[in-house]
């Protein structure tokens, strides 16, 4: 005696709209937020550990660190250990790691985002 719970069924996949549908309804299970890394070189103006006395010379300071740089873009570790005033990634190398949106200083946010 066969019995039909045996059988075999015939599967039919889902539509191509179905499956778009399916996917652009659950967003959260393909991905996660957006992420990116970033390193840096701060020069800070004035103060007693501050790169330059006044805008003038941490520019001129900016330029020369920057044209180095261009020279040599391996070398931006060092010269990031060298004159970077940031006291969270100088030691680092600039690295600031991963972050996300909204996790950085305005400024910092409107720059890496481009």
């Amino acid at each position: 005696m066969w019995c039909c719970a045996l059988r075999p069924r015939r599967f039919r996949s889902p539509s191509r709209r179905t499956r778009c549908a399916f996917y652009d309804h659950n967003p959260k299970r393909w991905g996660q937020a957006e992420r990116r890394r970033a390193s840096h070189i701060l020069i800070t103006v004035g103060g007693p550990d501050g790169s330059a006395p006044d805008k003038g010379a941490a520019r001129k300071l900016a330029e020369s660190v920057l044209a180095k740089l261009r020279s040599n873009p391996a070398d931006f570790v060092r010269l990031a250990k060298e004159y970077s005033k940031d006291p969270g990634s100088a030691q680092k190398g600039g690295d600031l790691g991963w972050f996300g949106r909204g996790m950085m200083v305005k400024p910092f946010e409107t720059r890496r985002s481009r």
